[in-house]
């Protein structure tokens, strides 16, 4: 059995293979030693990252005011409601009150006098 071999076809190859491997090394070497730009896209990823996070801390911070405030809002409508619900009872009593008290001045040696009539 007799193999042929075309020999410009090895060298081909290897000549590819060759190159490929010089790609390679260049693509190492750049990642070993990172330029500027490398340098720029870390460092804008690196602002982004922490502007995100202010922003975020911000935006939690304003969110938790908020329900703070509401729940606050909350209360004093609350409160408002039966201050208002124990005026409205005060005001019926006294409308009552008012029909059945006459108050009568008398000046005399400074005594002042008031009778109840029911």
């Amino acid at each position: 059995m007799y193999l042929e071999i075309d020999l410009d076809s090895v060298t081909t190859a290897l000549n590819s293979l060759t190159v490929e491997v010089k790609n390679q090394q260049a693509q190492l070497k750049s990642i070993a030693n990172p330029n500027i730009a490398d340098w720029a896209i870390v460092f804008s990823t690196m602002i982004s990252l922490i502007v995100a996070v202010v922003a975020l801390r911000y935006s939690v911070r304003e969110s938790k005011l908020r329900n703070i405030e509401a729940k606050k809002i909350e209360q004093l409508s609350k409160e408002k409601a039966n201050a208002d619900k124990e005026s409205e009872k005060l005001a019926i009593e006294r409308q009552k009150l008012i029909k059945y008290i006459i108050f009568k001045r008398i000046i005399k040696d400074g005594v002042f006098e008031a009778f109840l009539v029911n």
